[in-house]
Order: C-alpha cells, then sequence, then structure tokens
C-alpha cells in the first residue's frame, strides 16, 4: 500500500511510505535470517550488490565498484542502484547495532551520474531521532571526493524480540 505521490514531488524524488501496521511481526523475526540474501549485502544472493559496511558508532561506511550489469544508459549505472546504495547505508546504521528499522521515507538527489568501472564511498549517519522515527542522511562519493548521491531518509524502528 505506496501512498500517491504529492503532487511537489520531482522525477528526483522517490519516495517510499510504509507503517509499522504493515509489517507483520512474523516478518521482523524473519528480517536477520533474510539478511543474507540481501539485495544490498546478502552474501548467500548471486546477484547481491555485495556491499561491506564498516560502523565507528556513528557513520556506516562501505564501497562500490559498479559493473556493466548494473547500468541504465550505457556506461551511467541505472538510478535504482544509486538508490539501493543510499537506503542499505542508512538500514546498516541500525543493522551494525543488532537493531532493525524499516525505511518509511527516502528522498533522494541524484548530483551527478556513477559510472560502471569507478570505485565510490557511500557513507550514512543518524541526524536526529524522536521517539520511534530516526532521520538520516546518506551520500555516495566518488574517488575525487565529489559527492554524486545523497538521500535523507526517515526510519521507523522496530522493536525485535530476537
Amino acid at each position: 500500500n505506496l501512498a500517491r505521490l504529492p503532487d511537489s514531488a520531482t522525477s528526483a524524488t522517490v519516495l517510499f511510505i510504509i507503517t509499522e501496521e504493515q509489517v507483520s511481526s512474523e516478518k521482523i523475526e524473519n528480517l536477520r535470517d533474510t539478511k543474507k540474501f540481501c539485495f544490498g549485502c546478502g552474501t548467500k544472493n548471486p546477484i547481491s550488490l555485495k556491499l561491506k559496511f564498516s560502523f565507528d558508532g556513528e557513520i556506516c561506511k562501505a564501497e562500490f565498484i559498479p559493473k556493466e550489469y548494473h547500468q541504465g544508459f550505457d556506461g551511467v549505472v541505472h538510478g535504482g542502484i544509486t538508490a539501493t546504495l543510499l537506503d542499505e547505508a542508512v538500514a546498516n546504521l541500525f543493522y551494525q547495532k543488532n537493531r532493525i528499522a524499516m525505511t518509511a521515507e527516502l528522498a533522494i538527489r541524484y548530483h551527478h551520474p556513477l559510472r560502471v568501472g569507478k570505485k565510490y564511498y557511500i557513507t550514512a549517519e543518524i541526524e536526529k531521532k524522536r521517539g520511534k522515527i530516526t532521520y538520516s542522511v546518506a551520500y555516495v562519493y566518488d574517488e575525487a571526493g565529489n559527492r554524486v548521491a545523497s538521500s535523507k531518509a526517515k526510519q521507523i524502528e522496530i522493536e525485535d524480540d530476537g
């Protein structure tokens, strides 16, 4: 049940809306087990991006070198792959602490195209928390340190019984 995009949304805005009620307790229990098949970082998923995040207590970091099969236009990484990099980064802010949060909103800004075969650095950090709602930011940088994509996320922390 995705809500309609607001009229003010631009083509560079991606909005995912969920509520806690839409995530069943059974799904929550299985999140950790299914993480190994995650499209972004799953080790058992043959088409995973194989992202490996490090976490210093505040900032999540990963590196990514897109392959030919990640492209949309010739030589340019598909925007959905870029969105996945950003979403995975903010999700890992919680996963690294053995907590679970679902992305409720993800607004993305594509500054420059990502190119196939180039190395990129992904970072994410929490801006603020209000109850179960967390506001996070994520960035993708090229090797020269130029910001090529950024996002602002709103996440809902989910209770996990183990």
